[in-house]
C-alpha cells in the first residue's frame, strides 16, 4: 500500500507539473508587426504568442518607437523613457477636421492637419489611395493634380523631412501647396481645391 501511495503522489506531482508547464508554451507568431512601416521581425528578438496575446522584446520595441531602455541595477527595474514630441517643427495650430474635395475622394472621418509657417500640412495617410512607393521614393498621384515624389531616408521607409514633409508628434505630414492644393474652410469642412 505504501508503494501505491508514493507512486500515486509522484504520478500526481509529475502530471500536475506537466499540465502547469503546458499552460505556458510560447509559439512564434505567424504575422508581422510594424512600427511606422518598419517590421519588428528579428531572429534575436522573436515575437511570440501565448494564449492569443502577443509578446514582444522590450528592447526591440523601445528601439522601434524611439524610446530609451535602461536597466537600473539598484532597484532591479527596467526603466523606459519616451519623448512624446520628438519634433523640432514649430506648429501654429494642429487638430483634425473633415476634409472634402470636388476633384478627388478623401476618407469620411476627420483628417489630422498642422499649420506650419502659415501653410497647411495634411497627415499623409489621408492620401492613402493615391500613394505608391518603390525602394527610394513614395509617390502621391492625385488625378488632375501634379504628381509629387517624396524621397525616403536611406535604408528606411521613413520619408526625408524638409519643406514638403514634416514630422510632428510621430506623424508624417505633407504640405498641400506641393500638391497644388489650396484650402477653403466652409461650414466646419476644409475644402481642398
Amino acid at each position: 500500500m505504501k508503494k501505491f501511495v508514493i507512486g500515486f503522489i509522484l504520478g500526481s506531482l509529475i502530471t500536475g507539473t506537466v499540465g502547469a508547464a503546458a499552460q505556458y508554451i510560447l509559439t512564434p507568431i505567424t504575422y508581422d508587426i510594424t512600427v511606422n512601416g518598419k517590421s519588428l521581425k528579428d531572429e534575436q528578438y522573436p515575437m511570440l504568442n501565448l494564449n492569443g496575446t502577443t509578446y514582444l522584446s522590450l528592447r526591440k520595441t523601445c528601439e522601434a518607437v524611439g524610446a530609451t531602455l535602461y536597466w537600473n541595477e539598484a532597484t532591479k527595474t527596467a526603466e523606459l523613457t519616451t519623448n512624446n514630441n520628438t519634433s523640432s517643427v514649430e506648429v501654429t495650430s494642429s487638430g483634425s477636421v473633415i476634409m472634402k474635395s470636388e476633384l478627388f475622394t478623401l476618407r469620411e472621418e476627420p483628417i489630422m492637419y498642422v499649420i506650419h509657417d502659415n501653410e497647411y500640412y495634411i497627415e499623409i495617410s489621408a492620401f492613402a489611395q493615391y500613394l505608391s512607393a518603390d525602394a527610394s521614393n513614395v509617390y502621391i498621384k492625385i488625378p488632375g493634380k501634379a504628381d509629387l515624389t517624396l524621397p525616403k531616408q536611406e535604408g528606411s521607409d521613413k520619408l526625408k523631412t524638409g519643406k514638403t514633409v514634416i514630422e510632428y508628434l510621430n506623424f508624417t505630414y505633407v504640405r498641400l501647396a506641393d500638391l497644388n492644393l489650396t484650402t477653403e474652410l466652409k461650414d466646419n469642412v476644409l475644402w481642398l481645391k
